[in-house]
Formats: structure tokens, C-alpha cells, sequence
């Protein structure tokens, strides 16, 4: 018998069940990251008027963490954060396009690429262009710095989220069949400049919320991939860190370590994650890496955790 704790970051939800057989290619672990949604416009995390039914309806069935704290609001930092499980000062990225991260700094894209797994990264936004060091793992990593549809360049490229769900479906239709899949998707679209989509719901004075929404739907459409494609999928949503809009003087983020720029959502949720469970105390990014690991069976351990 094997006995599972989920999520190392509280030591308390026991994943039940016996030995979990080997993975086969049906199975898909996704990582999503959304970059700078702070938890308190999803509609799960108490926001009223969030058109984020999508995302609300999967962080109920699984295992929801009303506080999970990122380390810095800054894209590069943060996200080396989720896939190292060490804060900045440990694993030396400290702020976007200035740092790589070094090269034995582990990743947990790592230990699924030993173990089998193909593993696949599709990022949206520059600072998590690959030449800043997170590919290590990836058999494939594409990131935004290529020429935009209409053949100019931005001095920080982005690719909005249904141009990185058509990067995905592209190549999820050419993958190898038989090997299971670790897969991180980065959507950018809450980080400013805001775009408002349609239907224009959104007054142009929130179109923060409008991005949301926006992601939410295409979440969807990712999801309905990877359910008609796999037979076990499992996730893990996160954000890199949130947005002022205004709290503290701030317009966006970067400067100030608020709750408005740290609190971000995180929630996982699949076959075996105990359904409808809220962790009401507090939590760290940094509890993601070895969470991953443990919940797919992939390492019981995080050797630097």
C-alpha cells in the first residue's frame, strides 16, 4: 500500500489509494501559470462579480489553498520559484531580463524528464524566454520571442492565450502516444498593457477583469483538449503574483510586496485529489515543485527542500 501526502506544503491531505501503476502516455500532468492574477478577482477566492466560472469549477474539485503566497512579484523570480521550490536569494534570479538562472539550480521539469515523461513548456510573455534558463527538462520549450502574425516585433513579445492553446493543439497532434506528459502552459493576458476581448462585458476601467475572463474561456478549450486526448489529467493552477490596480499608489507591480501583489491563487485538482477540499492556512510557492513530484510519483523527495 502507498500512502501519499499531497501537497508537501501542509502535510495534511492524504491522498488515498494503493500503489499507483506506472504512467502511461494517457496520462497528463498541467502546470498553468497565469501571470499577474491576484486571487482576489476568481470568483473561488470570494470576487462576486468574476466571470471565472471555468477556473472556480476546477478549484472545487480538487484541493484549493485560500493563501498561497508568491516570493517577489516579478515574472523570471517567481516563476523560477515554482518549478525550483527555492526563493530568490537561493536560486539567484532576482528580477526579469537581467538574470539566468544558473545552471544547478534544479528544476522539476528535471526529474519527469528522468523518469519518462516527455515534458513540454509553451510560455506566452519575453521575460520567460528561454535564454533566461528555465528549458532545462524540456524536450520542448517555446517561448514568445518570434515575429508577431503581422511581422513586427515588440521590444517584449506576448502571445495571448488562445495563440499558446493553437501552439499546444499543434503539437499535442504530432506528440509520442506513449510516453505521459508534464506540461507547463504560461498565460500572460492579466499582466498590462490590459486588451479588452470580445463580448466586451468589461468597462475599459476594468479591463483587469475582462483579461481574466478572457482566460478563464481559454482555459476551457485547453482543458476539453487534454480530457478528449488523456485518461487521467491532472492540475495544478498558480500565478506568479498579482496586480496593485491601484492599492498603495501602485498602478501595477514590481515595487511593493502588498497582498495584493503576493496573494495569488493555487489550486490542483484530479482523479485522486480529494474533491471540494479548502486549505485555509497558509502556503508558499515554493511548496509546488515537490508537490508535483510527490502526487505523480515521480520523487518522494525534493533533495533540496
Amino acid at each position: 500500500m502507498r500512502s501519499a501526502i499531497f501537497g508537501l506544503a501542509v502535510g495534511l491531505i492524504c491522498l488515498g489509494g494503493c500503489a499507483r501503476p506506472g504512467p502511461s502516455g494517457r496520462e497528463v500532468l498541467l502546470l498553468l501559470t497565469i501571470d499577474t492574477l491576484r486571487a482576489d478577482r476568481l470568483g473561488c477566492y470570494g470576487d462576486p462579480t468574476a466571470r471565472t466560472a471555468r477556473l472556480d469549477r476546477w478549484a472545487r474539485r480538487g484541493v484549493q489553498f485560500a493563501v498561497a503566497v508568491a516570493p517577489v512579484p516579478l515574472t523570471l523570480p517567481s516563476h523560477t520559484t515554482i518549478l525550483s521550490g527555492l526563493v530568490p536569494p537561493e536560486h539567484g534570479a532576482r528580477n526579469n531580463g537581467f538574470f539566468r538562472v544558473p545552471e544547478d539550480v534544479p528544476l522539476v521539469s528535471e526529474p519527469f524528464c528522468d523518469a519518462g515523461w516527455e515534458t513540454a513548456a509553451f510560455v506566452a510573455a519575453f521575460p520567460l524566454a528561454q535564454r533566461f534558463g528555465l528549458a532545462r527538462g524540456f524536450d520542448v520549450y517555446r517561448d514568445a520571442t518570434d515575429a508577431l502574425p503581422d511581422g513586427t516585433r515588440r521590444s517584449r513579445p506576448e502571445r495571448e492565450a488562445h495563440r499558446v492553446n493553437e501552439e499546444v493543439f499543434e503539437w499535442l497532434n504530432q506528440r509520442d502516444p506513449t510516453r505521459p506528459l508534464f506540461l507547463w502552459t504560461h498565460y500572460f493576458d492579466p499582466h498590462a498593457p490590459y486588451l479588452r476581448h470580445p463580448p466586451r462585458r468589461f468597462p475599459v476601467r476594468d479591463a483587469y477583469a475582462g483579461e481574466i475572463s478572457f482566460v478563464d474561456r481559454q482555459w476551457t478549450h485547453l482543458m476539453r483538449r487534454l480530457e478528449e486526448q488523456f485518461d487521467v489529467v491532472r492540475v495544478c493552477v498558480t500565478a506568479d503574483h498579482g496586480e496593485s490596480l491601484g492599492d498603495h499608489r501602485e498602478d501595477n507591480h514590481g515595487i511593493f510586496v502588498y497582498e495584493s501583489t503576493t496573494r495569488v491563487p493555487l489550486f490542483f485538482a484530479g482523479p485522486d485529489a480529494p474533491s471540494g477540499t479548502l486549505e485555509a492556512g497558509p502556503t508558499s510557492l515554493t511548496r509546488i515543485a515537490p508537490t508535483l513530484t510527490e502526487w505523480t510519483g515521480v520523487g518522494s523527495e525534493w533533495s533540496h527542500v
